[in-house]
């Protein structure tokens, strides 16, 4: 957040993957440093109809923090999902001879780990021990095909999102890497037809210009609503928040959390000014 208020940004928003742990002491050191945080997570999810999984989602809106919002239990299944999925790839190592000795295969079924906690191990471990990360290995890839899914299909939670009053943005599209595949035009067009989302994540630092252009084009003549996010992943990562102009993303801080942002005394919405930058990260 110190970053953030050095960088100049008024509005941030915590999007952690899968969990809203963060959010009430990120609001609390908000307003101690005059940092508006809109109460967001990240979900993981996929559409199963069109082959296209991990497929992130990103849901905004002041419902997320109420103790009764549904998307609590979605969040609460997550974790289960994300726990087993952890511990079946282990057991699947084990049975390979490899174990990893930071991550032990629980003795219990409570729910302790996510999927970030296996990556983490891994890339430890083959420091260390010279252990491949499967997605890297041709022969890992075929071993874990069959891992259970660790995701919601998309109609379910974007469904749950409108329950609880909260935005769905799909995070994102023009980034590639090894948890998640760009989507084309199509690819959106497709999504839309079958699901209400109510916008599209355009600004983002590992998409192209290009592919940026077309997200917010689309994003315009499908009547959505465009947000920005550096991804900053948080200080384990050198990627610092990034910050977007506020009135790239004006209609989205309306529809978001009008309450929250400030009003000149004209009476007219000042983003340029109030709030020189905002950050979605």
């Amino acid at each position: 957040m110190i970053r953030a208020v050095r960088l100049g940004i008024g509005v941030i928003a915590v999007t952690d993957h899968d969990t809203i742990a963060a959010i009430e002491p990120a609001s609390t050191v908000g307003a101690d440093v005059g940092v508006t945080v809109i109460p967001a997570v990240e979900v993981t999810s996929n559409h199963g109809s069109h082959g296209l999984h991990g497929l992130h989602v990103l849901l905004y809106g002041t419902g997320i923090r109420r103790p009764t919002s549904p998307i609590r239990d979605m969040l609460a299944t997550l974790e289960v999902l994300s726990h087993n999925r952890v511990v079946w790839f282990l057991e699947r190592l084990a049975a390979r001879g490899t174990r990893l000795e930071t991550l032990p295969i629980p003795s219990d079924r409570v729910p302790r780990y996510r999927t970030c906690d296996r990556s983490r191990a891994l890339r430890r471990e083959r420091r260390a021990r010279m252990v491949p990360k499967f997605r890297d290995v041709a022969p890992y890839q075929a071993q874990f095909a069959d891992a259970p899914e660790a995701s919601l299909a998309l109609a379910a939670v974007v469904a749950t999102a409108h329950d609880a009053g909260a935005v769905a943005v799909l995070a994102h599209p023009g980034r590639s890497d090894d948890s998640t595949a760009a989507l084309s035009v199509d690819d959106l067009a497709h999504l839309l037809a079958e699901l209400r989302r109510d916008g599209i994540e355009a600004h983002h630092p590992q998409q192209s210009p290009d592919h940026r252009d077309e997200c917010i084009a689309f994003a315009l003549t499908h009547r959505r609503l465009v947000t920005a996010g550096s991804d900053s992943q948080g200080p384990a990562k050198a990627r610092q928040p990034f910050p977007h102009p506020a009135s790239w993303v004006g209609n989205f801080l309306d529809r978001i959390q009008p309450a929250s942002i400030p009003i000149a005394p004209s009476g007219v919405r000042r983003f340029v000014t109030d709030l020189p930058t905002s950050a979605i990260a």
